[in-house]
């Protein structure tokens, strides 16, 4: 009986950490641009301080650029899928810009506009990974991880 235990539990384990690490967004911005440029998503990438405060601006944040060490934006051909990750310095960053987007339910709409005439409100995600923040329609987050 405890073999059997023991083996539930380790198997129980060994599912969490797969599913915990696949589920997981690239960590690596230069990773993450490979990625979707192999799927055929035009793809850019930015570390420099106007434009990263350029992004924020857009975003309507008031996070420091320098809490920010790249952007990333990736489109696929269509213009139907969008995605943007901000790679922020720390976690406390990344969960700031999340509070912001989530009290402000425009930016959501705002964003399926930009993306697509074919692109609902519904399928557009967003969330934190540890020190990344991400918004985007849930293909274009899928191929993140």
């Amino acid at each position: 009986m405890k073999k059997i235990r023991l083996l539930l539990i380790t198997l129980v384990l060994a599912f969490v950490t797969v599913f915990t690490v696949g589920c997981a967004i690239e960590k690596d911005c230069n990773k993450a641009k490979e990625n979707f440029e192999k799927k055929g998503y035009e793809v850019n990438l930015d570390s420099d301080y106007s434009a990263i405060r350029n992004t924020l601006k857009n975003f309507s944040l008031s996070v420091s650029p320098s809490k920010v060490d790249c952007i990333l934006d990736a489109e696929d051909e269509s213009e139907d899928e969008l995605v943007f990750i901000f790679y922020c310095k720390d976690a406390d960053t990344a969960k700031e810009i999340r509070k912001e987007i989530k009290n402000d339910n425009y930016i959501k709409r705002a964003f399926a506009k930009t993306a697509g005439n074919s692109v609902s409100e519904d399928e557009v995600s967003y969330g934190c990974d540890g020190s990344i923040f991400y918004i985007g329609t849930k293909k274009a987050i899928k191929i993140a991880k």
